[in-house]
């Protein structure tokens, strides 16, 4: 009798051991396919990244600011909306309704929208001078809201692009900081 009551403490410890050996390599499983599923969406997916900015005055003495972006990912954009928005500081302006109505389009791998933006009444003949002698700074932002082909339903991939004035080389550059993609 004690020999079988050893056997069966033996066989329920054993029993144990496999069930968490089981559910540790059930956890290891599911993370190496989280981290299989990031890098196939990583390399397959839509990458939307603007290209080009630009500020001009128009010949009405109005500023005008346009940008350029491309789909550099191996799948094409759906529902794609853009916004190119400015501001005199180093932060981002809300979009509010601008990335909600007007049209949506879809950029196949490889192609590009070549410009967006136009005219800014907003910016008036003495802050254009203040921006463009170097005395007051301007930055442009590119705000793009998509999906792919590997973007859940619910959600939305977001690209924002800034760029600021720089009187020195009388153009716009890239701002530090970068950009910003999920």
């Amino acid at each position: 009798m004690a020999w079988s009551a050893h056997l069966s403490k033996r066989k329920c410890g054993f029993t144990i051991l496999i069930f968490f050996v089981t559910g540790v390599y059930a956890f290891v499983s599911y993370l190496q396919w989280d981290i299989s599923r990031e890098a196939l969406d990583a390399n397959e997916r839509a990458w939307l990244l603007g290209t080009a900015a630009k500020l001009e005055v128009g010949p009405d003495g109005m500023l005008v600011i346009s940008a350029a972006f491309k789909n550099f990912g191996k799948s094409p954009a759906f529902d794609v909306r853009h916004n190119v928005g400015i501001t005199p500081v180093h932060a981002a302006p809300e979009d509010g309704d601008a990335l909600k109505g007007g049209s949506e389009i879809q950029l196949p791998p490889g192609g590009m929208v070549e410009k967006t933006g136009g005219p800014r009444p907003d910016v008036t003949p003495e802050q254009i001078k203040l921006i463009l002698a170097g005395r007051a700074q301007l930055f442009v932002w590119l705000r793009i809201r998509y999906r792919d082909p590997f973007t859940p339903s619910q959600r939305t991939r977001d690209t924002l692009e800034c760029w600021c004035y720089d009187a020195k080389l009388s153009n716009l550059v890239v701002c530090s900081g970068g950009q910003y993609h999920r």
